[in-house]
């Protein structure tokens, strides 16, 4: 179980007797807001303004940044692994939900709106994203 402290930090919980496991710090004055594990359970994936983290699960080490933007400063607001690990989908709220290949953490697509993306998930087979928007008219993608 994870759950953020301070905005800035995620903490690992045992899910079966609550006990805290560990903290992961390093996400510097940015919040944390959103996290993922991956499927094997091998990692944890943290997003904040303009980046993802990837850090490994069974001793919090941190292993890499995933640059999400540039230029302008938007925030990861949701992100979800895909079953096989082999690709990550963030939503940002710059209107748009990216699609990275975790092996050598390549942006492969992008998928734009016209409003904030605030939830992203992947099917279990792979095939569909699904996100979820901040709009009050249509802001999908032709």
């Amino acid at each position: 179980m994870w759950r953020l402290k301070d905005g800035k930090h995620v903490c690992t919980w045992r899910l079966k007797d609550g006990k805290h496991v560990r903290m992961l710090e390093g996400q510097g004055d940015s919040p944390v807001t959103s996290v993922c594990v991956t499927a094997d359970g091998a990692h944890v994936v943290t997003g904040g303004d303009g980046a993802a983290l990837v850090w490994r699960l069974d001793d919090g080490a941190y292993l890499r940044t995933l640059k999400m933007l540039t230029g302008k400063r938007y925030s990861v607001t949701s992100m979800c692994v895909t079953a096989d690990d082999t690709h990550l989908v963030t939503g940002s709220d710059d209107g748009a939900a990216r699609v990275w290949r975790l092996k050598d953490d390549m942006c492969v697509r992008t998928l734009e709106g016209e409003s904030d993306v605030t939830s992203v998930c992947v099917t279990a087979d792979g095939a569909h994203v699904v996100t979820g928007r901040w709009t009050k008219r249509r802001a999908c993608g032709g």
